[in-house]
């Protein structure tokens, strides 16, 4: 992988970390070293394939929330199978 393409990509899980933050997605775009907003999008569906950043951000939430959620219920049954095998 080209050192650019690393960059931008480094850039944009940047931009998903930081989108809770900004309430203008061109705002974000720039402060991140993107020339314009359409510049930051199409560099964004390029990458994850979403055309609205706010849509991918707020899917990635969910399904963080659904993983933690599965991890919890794990980390559970494990609890009780290490209790009645005690």
């Amino acid at each position: 992988m080209p050192l650019y393409r690393y960059q931008r990509r480094l850039r944009l899980a940047r931009a998903l970390d930081l989108i809770s933050q900004y309430d203008d997605l061109t705002t974000l775009g720039l402060d991140l070293g993107f020339s314009s907003h359409s510049h930051f999008t199409a560099a964004f569906r390029e990458v994850y394939g979403y055309l609205d950043v706010k849509d991918f951000a707020l899917e990635l939430l969910q399904w963080s929330a659904a993983l933690a959620l599965v991890q919890q219920r794990y980390m559970l049954a494990i609890d009780e199978a290490n209790r009645r095998d005690a």
